[in-house]
């Protein structure tokens, strides 16, 4: 990142320059067993933070709280362009969010693939919305995650 920074600057592209920074997963580090990331659809490996940099011709310093999607970094970054989303685009611009002042948290999608890919075994979706986490697996699980935060599976749990 520091020297496409500098690239833009020497150029003096900066300015009028938007970026956008994520990560494609988090890590568990130990969170449920799991060390690194591949496996499980809980917070530690779906959330991840995304920064966005805008041009100096529309300046906002602000924190959005909420949760938002990845497919959303399109029509986000064809707004700042001002280029007109198409339709059948999924996601919607962050921009949105941003100057509604909105907390309210996205319903959030996700799939993996590499526990059928890489072990034969059963791909994993989850879907979070609001203060719900549910992971469709083999064995379904469904979190109230204000009263569970970590998503612990509970011994002996039916769901």
């Amino acid at each position: 990142m520091g020297k496409l920074v500098t690239a833009l600057k020497q150029q003096k592209l900066y300015g009028n320059t938007a970026i956008l920074v994520a990560a494609d997963h988090g890590e568990s580090l130990g969170a449920h067993g799991e060390d690194g990331h591949g496996i499980f659809l809980y917070d530690e490996t779906i959330q991840v933070p995304v920064l966005l940099k805008m041009p100096e011709a529309q300046p906002t310093t602000k924190r959005v709280a909420a949760k938002v999607r990845l497919v959303d970094v399109a029509p986000t970054l064809l707004e700042v362009a001002a280029i007109p989303v198409p339709s059948q685009m999924q996601g919607q611009s962050l921009l949105r969010i941003a100057k509604a002042g909105s907390s309210t948290d996205q319903p959030v999608y996700s799939r993996n693939d590499l526990s059928q890919r890489g072990f034969g075994w059963s791909p994993l979706e989850s879907w979070r919305a609001g203060k719900y986490l549910y992971i469709r697996a083999p064995k379904p699980e469904l979190y109230d995650l204000t009263s569970d935060p970590g998503a612990n599976p509970q011994p002996g749990a039916k769901f």
